[in-house]
């Protein structure tokens, strides 16, 4: 079995914590090469950022991440991917044509790469499994600002592929009901698959032995919060009740990505404080290390 796995607004090759490189970009490669274990091939294609990165990159014997251009090789903002899709569409046709490939499944990732998964389904008449990861309608309920709004070209597309594509996979059954309310799916068409852990890598630790590598006062009370970091998007963006009984400092380290230091603005009352005091990354070897050297670790509820 092949397949053709398509993230084409962000690589799983990406730096964690720069500009859309996240969760996604984890999931993606992780879930990848568990594929490649089990003996199917996959081909990740993505959209090529920079002029010297190599078409293929090997990742093991059965999987490959494919880099292609669609417009400039430089960053640039996710929405406008699609003004480029017929020519990633056109070289991802070619590529494939040229090693002889012939794929069995698409499975896309993201409401951009959805969109090119079903011009490829016209060319290859092959089944698409989609994953959005996030929903522009969700994010919209919680936007704070015209800056954080999606846009409704966006939604329109989420919307045409919940009702388009051969299946869903949701992470969550709250995922599921989110499209279930926003864009009136059916559930029946929605798989809930919850991302896996690396067993491996995160296991109970000593918080001591822990707090000793990461060079951590032994009796610091610490809250974590992980996941992707904005500058307008603090603490608050989760349940920040659970910070108020901890000490004055809070230190939101997500690991792999980027952390900045967080003060309560009092040890009980209504809000948080930020002091902008920028900390650097969590060095992937340190991250399985970072959930055990706290006494409370927070995910964003409505993360984006």
């Amino acid at each position: 079995m092949r397949i053709a796995l398509l993230s084409v607004h962000t690589s799983p090759l990406a730096r964690l914590g720069s500009k859309e490189a996240g969760g996604m970009n984890v999931y993606v490669y992780q879930s990848a090469r568990e594929l490649g274990r089990r003996g199917i091939q996959v081909d990740i294609y993505t959209r090529r950022q920079s002029r010297v990165t190599p078409t293929v990159h090997l990742v093991d014997e059965y999987v490959r991440v494919i880099q292609l251009p669609a417009g400039p090789a430089v960053p640039y903002d996710k929405n406008h991917i699609l003004i480029y899709a017929p020519e990633f569409v056109r070289r991802v046709c070619c590529f494939a044509e040229h090693q002889n490939l012939f794929y069995d499944l698409i499975h896309s990732h993201y409401w951009v790469s959805g969109a090119i998964a079903l011009v490829l389904r016209q060319h290859w008449g092959i089944p698409i499994i989609q994953m959005f990861h996030t929903l522009g309608a969700m994010k919209n309920t919680i936007a704070r600002s015209a800056e954080e709004t999606e846009t409704d070209h966006r939604m329109a597309i989420e919307r045409y592929l919940l009702h388009q594509v051969d299946h869903v996979v949701a992470a969550t059954p709250v995922d599921q009901e989110q499209m279930r309310l926003h864009y009136r799916a059916d559930p029946a068409r929605i798989a809930v698959i919850p991302p896996g852990v690396d067993l491996h890598r995160f296991q109970p630790r000593s918080q001591r032995a822990a707090r000793l590598r990461l060079g951590l006062d032994a009796d610091q009370r610490l809250v974590l919060a992980v996941g992707a970091h904005r500058a307008a998007q603090g603490p608050g963006s989760s349940d920040p009740r659970a910070l108020y009984p901890l000490s004055s400092l809070a230190r939101m380290a997500p690991t792999g990505q980027c952390c900045a230091d967080w003060r309560c603005a009092r040890g009980t009352g209504d809000g948080l404080e930020q002091r902008a005091a920028p900390a650097g990354g969590a060095a992937p070897s340190d991250a399985p290390q970072c959930p055990c050297v706290v006494h409370r670790l927070t995910t964003p509820g409505n993360a984006a």
